[in-house]
């Protein structure tokens, strides 16, 4: 029998009136709020280890939707936790260790700190670096974005470089706590919550060895499965960066599914270790005018093709 499940994704919900430099990230509480709202309303929305396990056995039947978070930042549970409690939407949350573990921002909100606070120095830091083909001279949002897009496309070992000469020009981070906490991830699943796995160190699998890529997958779920008291089941690829090899690795360390960032449903016979999501964040353009009409359109498959041309 035939079935769809839309996997929705979101990273950050942003207080009111605060934005996000990187927009494809951020969705504004107004809006995350209506949109939880009509979903409670309109659809069927499933916790997203129990649709593994329902398509597993064979028995998923009809239209449902699953919410996912990645990365764990601090808003997840300041904000988000609230919206769903208050609404009844179960949510998967995906968090990586070490980061948790440290306390540190991931890269690019270090960058965007760094950045905002030394903008001339580090404009001048730029130019005489060796990624100097970066134009230096854009608004602060826009240099930002650049800069991810360029370390993005570039292998670990640049952005690491790149990372230890802005460490040693401008120091460590100096900003406001940007992650959860390991006592609030435990109260989110006190809370209902499922909690995933987002590998140990956040770093995309596919720039590392198979064996590397083997050690974040395997000991990230015994060390969250040991913090959290219970077997952790679902995995979420860093950065969607996935292949067969990083697929079979997820699959042999006893996960249940693992959810990629290929846009779009998931039928009958899709692959639980390549799950496809649709991620959500504040609409840019035209749509921003109907935001909730136009998500819900979204996640009827009517405008894949079209969407799918766009990303």
């Amino acid at each position: 029998m035939n079935y769809s499940l839309q996997i929705i994704g979101f990273h950050r919900i942003m207080p009111e009136g605060e934005s996000y430099f990187i927009p494809p990230m951020a969705m504004s509480c107004q809006t995350f709020s209506k949109l939880m709202a009509w979903l409670a309303k309109m659809l069927k929305i499933i916790d997203l280890d129990d649709a593994a396990k329902r398509i597993r056995a064979g028995e998923f039947r009809g239209q449902a939707v699953a919410i996912t978070f990645d990365d764990g930042y601090k808003d997840n549970f300041d904000i988000a936790r609230e919206i769903l409690k208050k609404a009844g939407i179960p949510a998967t949350f995906f968090v990586p260790v070490h980061p948790i573990d440290k306390g540190e921002p991931y890269w690019w909100d270090y960058l965007y700190h760094t950045v905002r606070q030394n903008m001339p120095a580090f404009c001048n830091f730029l130019k005489h670096s060796r990624h100097a083909h970066i134009a230096a001279d854009q608004p602060l949002n826009l240099l930002c974005r650049s800069m991810v897009r360029y370390l993005n496309g570039a292998d670990n070992a640049v952005r690491l470089s790149f990372f230890a000469e802005m460490f040693k020009e401008f120091g460590n981070y100096t900003g406001g706590r940007t992650l959860m906490t390991w006592e609030e991830i435990r109260q989110m699943q006190q809370d209902g919550f499922s909690i995933g796995s987002h590998s140990l160190s956040h770093t995309p699998l596919t720039d590392l060895t198979p064996d590397q890529a083997k050690f974040e997958i395997e000991q990230s779920k015994i060390i969250l499965s040991q913090r959290l008291g219970t077997e952790v089941s679902g995995f979420c690829y860093p950065r969607g960066a996935w292949n067969k090899t990083v697929a079979d690795i997820a699959k042999h360390a006893g996960y249940a599914y693992a959810a990629t960032t290929i846009f779009g449903s998931n039928t009958r016979g899709c692959n639980l270790y390549a799950l496809a999501r649709r991620n959500m964040s504040d609409y840019q353009g035209i749509r921003a005018h109907f935001p909730i009409p136009a998500y819900l359109l979204e996640m009827t498959g009517i405008l894949d093709k079209w969407l799918s041309k766009r990303r």
